[in-house]
């Protein structure tokens, strides 16, 4: 089983975000961390640099997998446009 990891910017994002949206991500990632290779969340691999992207919705989450140490880091969390800047 993986860790999760959100960095400092995530856990604020998640704080101020609809409640119901910050609940439905933090499910995402525990089941991410049970296995990362899941089809049943929507994830791809990120284009031209490193991480992956979940999408929830209008929100997305840009994170990284260690599979050495099992840790997901959870990177930054935005609104869809945003998130990528």
């Amino acid at each position: 089983m993986y860790t999760v990891i959100y960095e400092k910017s995530a856990r604020k994002i998640l704080q101020r975000m609809p409640r119901e949206m910050a609940i439905k991500i933090n499910e995402a990632f525990k089941k991410l961390a049970l296995d990362p290779a899941r089809t049943d969340v929507d994830i791809k691999p990120m284009i031209g640099r490193e991480g992956y992207r979940l999408k929830m919705g209008g929100w997305r989450a840009i994170y990284h997998i260690d599979r050495n140490r099992l840790i997901i880091s959870v990177i930054k969390i935005g609104p869809r446009g945003d998130v990528y800047k």
